[in-house]
């Protein structure tokens, strides 16, 4: 597409030129081509309209990522706040699943309503955000050098992903770090409490009842 060629190439001048043919996009039933023009008003710093196009698609494609991208451009634009206020209501009904109605509510309250925090951690499953959310929580807890830390950001991770996928490997570092201790008692219980809620869960948790670091006849075996 010569549009996509343009903008890869900077050639900004020439896309100024048919501008009017370019900004039909903003409407196009296709997310791609919405897309593309969101690609050049980033690239040009057109937050006005890049706002706009995170709108336009969150609105139209149901697309939570491009509503949450809008919330944090109204900073950054001069924008009414009634105006807001009406575009963030059409919004909250434009998603097509609970869980993305509720983390976008939940981001677009001010004071971040803990009802809805309970709410959405109490979701059988989750959506793209908040699994990228527990995953960066995760890759936090992976470079903790102390158990200790390590375990204290692993209790929280239960608490505040108690669905995410990234439960089973949360568990395992869980164990490893319990073992790293040689805490066997709090393993076995740890053990107990997650060890069926999944067939990688239940791996895991035999691996570790197996495990060298788990001398025979401790409470980590028994």
């Amino acid at each position: 597409m010569i549009w996509l060629f343009l903008i890869e190439r900077e050639q900004y001048h020439l896309i100024s030129k048919y501008w009017d043919d370019f900004s039909r996009f903003s409407s196009s039933a296709n997310i791609a081509e919405r897309k593309l023009l969101l690609d050049y008003a980033q690239r040009t710093d057109k937050l006005e309209l890049a706002s706009d196009l995170h709108y336009s698609i969150a609105r139209d494609f149901a697309s939570l990522e491009d509503g949450l991208q809008w919330l944090i451009l109204q900073s950054a634009v001069e924008a009414d706040s009634t105006d807001i206020w009406l575009k963030t209501m059409l919004l909250s009904n434009s998603f097509k699943t609970v869980v993305d109605s509720l983390v976008f509510a939940f981001y677009a309250t001010a004071n971040q309503d803990q009802d809805l925090l309970a709410r959405i951690e109490a979701l059988p499953e989750y959506n793209d955000v908040i699994e990228s959310s527990a995953k960066s929580l995760l890759d936090e807890i992976s470079s903790q050098a102390s158990s200790y830390e390590a375990i204290e950001l692993i209790e929280y991770f239960y608490s505040s992903y108690p669905a995410s996928k990234w439960h089973q490997a949360a568990f395992y570092l869980h164990l490893n770090h319990l073992a790293n201790l040689k805490d066997y008692p709090e393993m076995q219980k740890v053990i107990y409490a997650n060890q069926n809620r999944s067939a990688a869960h239940a791996y895991i948790a035999a691996l570790f009842w197996m495990s060298p670091q788990c001398p025979q006849g401790s409470m980590c075996g028994s």
